[in-house]
């Protein structure tokens, strides 16, 4: 997949997100309003929650999170731990503003203090419509190595190797080299 593919999928996936998250929070301060209202009088004033759900706001403003450039190896524990994947994370970038790498930090913090984060654990969709089967790959303990010698045996780029092994172990097949096997120099 070229690099250009890649951003253009990123950037739906982040409005997607932010799309999402915008009519979530329109339709909150509606209801919120809507079951306020008890006259007409009432009604007819204007709700700030409403007016300022109504004009988008690019970037989620929340309180600043401390962690340092080098975040310790806690906090990435936390965010992997929790189901995020990348994806998740470049929305969480994209819906704060920040760099992908300070998202994690921030959010393996915000999981290790208890806060709420705005997007659920694994609810960005992938990049990679064939992941379950790269997951399976790297899963059943193949190495980089293992994958250039199955290509180089079914005459098969990188990622069509990949994917095909992958697809053959969700299958129960047995691939013809063991994991951790080859050694390629």
């Amino acid at each position: 997949m070229n690099p250009s593919t890649r951003r253009r999928k990123r950037l739906v996936v982040a409005g997607v997100v932010a799309t999402a998250l915008s009519v979530a929070g329109a339709g909150a301060a509606m209801a919120a309003n809507g079951a306020r209202a008890g006259s007409v009088e009432e009604a007819a004033t204007p709700d700030p929650v409403v007016e300022e759900a109504a004009t988008p706001d690019p970037v989620v403003e929340s309180a600043p999170v401390d962690v340092p450039p080098s975040a310790p190896e806690e906090v990435y524990d936390a965010l992997w731990d929790a189901g995020y994947t990348i994806e998740d994370v470049d929305a969480l970038a994209t819906l704060w503003g920040i760099d992908p790498m300070d998202a994690k930090a921030r959010t393996g913090q915000m999981l290790l203090d208890g806060e709420p984060v705005p997007v659920a654990p694994g609810s960005t969709p992938s990049y990679f419509p064939e992941s379950d089967e790269y997951e399976a790959f790297w899963a059943a303990g193949y190495t980089y190595d293992d994958l250039l010698a199955l290509g180089a045996l079914w005459g098969l780029e990188e990622s069509d190797a990949k994917a095909r092994a992958g697809q053959a172990l969700i299958d129960g097949e047995t691939l013809p080299i063991a994991p951790g096997s080859s050694v390629t120099s």
